[in-house]
């Protein structure tokens, strides 16, 4: 698989992982590959940290998918 775009890690990094990737989905705009990894991402959070380069690897594996 290709790496994530920098579009992508800063979706990621906006802090409620969830909604972020609620509105994405129902976005018709965004491109298909980020909608894929939106969906990996709510089924495997560790599977698309393998994505990113080894220096954000670290921080993905154990940033929250929610905020409580």
């Amino acid at each position: 698989m290709n790496r994530a775009t920098i579009e992508d890690l800063y979706v990621l990094q906006q802090g409620n992982y969830v909604m972020a990737i609620g509105d994405l989905l129902e976005n018709k705009d965004v491109p298909t590959l980020l909608t894929r990894k939106l969906k990996l991402l709510e089924k495997n959070k560790t599977e698309l940290a393998s994505l990113w380069p080894l220096e954000v690897q670290h921080q993905l594996k154990y940033a929250p998918l929610s905020q409580q």
